[in-house]
């Protein structure tokens, strides 16, 4: 699945299986190659134990479903490698921008199955599908509101941005034209100012009985909010099929130019 100008990477191996040694010994480490062909990656921990992914490039950024479950946090030299820490038996998925790939993960905390060894060595190889370019929208001078629009899967979304004495807020809304149930998922999402990861807070507007279900014919609306002040804002913002079959649709809006607009709110 192509990520406009980054690409899905995800493998789907077990890596407790097919490893050689004497009976009941746990090998140190193991390695893989990632390509491009679209497949799950599952890690197995162990309550107790730590295992380290180290990745041949260096490691943006790392998104973790369920923080209960897993703890993930990123390091070493040049940001290459990811600790990660079982906090609770259970299960959750990790993404992992590295370069410019993702790398998706099924990570399993159980003390009934082989554990994954403590190193991961993972190569990605393969180049990345031509850049598409993304829905953009820049300030020339004295605007208060920059728009964005688009539509990914049958599903339309806008987002507008306006500058404020507190920073920076972003108001979406999508909306299902689908006959496909999706499933919201604010936990991967992610904003980048002047192309760094940044604190955001979510304000969602929840409709119906199942506020994670984004209904066919509904729509669901919010706001980004990020205290600071910045040059270009980047979002992307994840909706996944909540039957399971099939990759997510992204929503990734750039702005441009918001130091030369006009606040909102009379800056």
């Amino acid at each position: 699945m192509v990520l406009r100008s980054m690409y899905v990477l995800m493998v789907s191996l077990l890596l407790v299986a097919g490893l050689k040694g004497p009976v009941g010994a746990q090998p140190p480490a193991v390695s893989i190659t990632i390509g491009s062909e679209p497949q799950v990656y599952t890690i197995v921990l162990n309550p107790g134990f730590i295992t380290t992914v180290r990745f041949d490039r260096t490691v943006q950024y790392v998104a973790v479903g369920n923080p209960e479950v897993l703890s993930a946090r990123v390091g070493g030299w040049m940001n290459r490698d990811i600790l990660l820490e079982a906090r609770a038996p259970g299960e959750t998925n990790m993404q992992v921008w590295a370069g410019d790939a993702i790398a998706m993960f099924r990570v399993i905390v159980s003390i009934s199955v082989p554990r994954t060894p403590e190193l991961v060595l993972v190569r990605i190889r393969g180049k990345p599908s031509p850049p598409e370019r993304l829905p953009s929208a820049e300030a020339r001078g004295g605007e208060k509101v920059l728009a964005v629009e688009m539509n990914r899967e049958g599903i339309s979304a806008s987002f507008s941005l306006e500058r404020r004495r507190s920073g920076i807020s972003v108001r979406y809304r999508l909306v299902n034209l689908t006959q496909r149930v999706w499933r919201a998922a604010p936990s991967l999402a992610v904003v980048w100012a002047d192309g760094k990861v940044v604190p955001f807070a979510l304000f969602r507007e929840i409709h119906g009985v199942e506020p994670a279900l984004l209904l066919p014919g509904s729509s669901e609306a919010g706001v980004f909010s990020v205290m600071r002040d910045a040059r270009t804002l980047r979002i992307l913002l994840p909706l996944y099929p909540d039957d399971g079959k099939g990759g997510p649709v992204w929503f990734e809006p750039i702005f441009s130019g918001i130091d030369r607009m006009q606040s909102a709110d009379g800056r």
